[in-house]
């Protein structure tokens, strides 16, 4: 019943849902900006970006035209490998958005990973071990 609801409320605007924090809910991943920036698309048919929480990697720089900062790129690569036309989970943290408008989402591979299974927080423990 709590993911029907969900499903309502997504259907209503994408602006003005908020991400659960215990029910994860379906998207397909359809681009990667960079190591931990996707595109996704959801069930309702809208796209949203998606800031993946547990991980901070370097920009790519791609709107100020400076170069990419060290190790940016092998980032992206292990993001698009990893992310390239797969459905994955998204499950919210309190918090919606980032400054840019982006969706702040811990990135599961299935609905009943933990936050700890995240994308973001695997890739965060092969970046820093």
């Amino acid at each position: 019943m709590k993911a029907l609801f969900l499903s309502l409320v997504l259907a209503v605007s994408s602006d003005a849902w908020i991400l659960d924090k215990e029910v994860p809910i379906h998207a397909e991943v359809i681009r990667v900006v960079d190591g931990d920036t996707i595109v996704v698309r959801l069930d309702d048919g809208s796209e949203e970006v998606v800031r993946i929480l547990g991980v901070d990697t370097p920009e790519m720089n791609r709107s100020s035209g400076e170069p990419p900062e060290p190790m940016a790129v092998a980032c992206t690569v292990i993001a698009w490998a990893r992310f390239r036309g797969v459905d994955v989970w998204l499950l919210g943290c309190g918090r919606d958005r980032d400054v840019y408008g982006c969706l702040l989402a811990y990135v599961l591979e299935d609905p009943d990973d933990s936050k700890e299974e995240s994308y973001g927080c695997l890739l965060s423990y092969l970046l820093n071990p």
